[in-house]
């Protein structure tokens, strides 16, 4: 397998991970709003955020890093 190969299946794997994280944190969102656990409802919504905000640096930074070496 090429190197390139190599590292594109590295972030399809990465990006199957954060699509069950992020399936998970919604998962919990939906329970807490049912248990009408207000507070808790938005601070897991932070959480959700931050988490798509930290993907996305992270994947902007491996795609930069795909396009300087192929």
């Amino acid at each position: 397998m090429q190197k390139a190969e190599i590292l594109l299946h590295q972030v399809e794997r990465h990006i199957c991970e954060a699509e069950c994280c992020i399936t998970r944190q919604q998962m919990v969102i939906t329970k807490l709003e049912q248990g009408g656990r207000t507070a808790a409802v938005a601070h897991a919504r932070d959480l959700l955020t931050a988490t798509l905000a930290s993907l996305e640096a992270s994947w902007a930074h491996r795609r930069a890093l795909l396009l300087e070496r192929y």
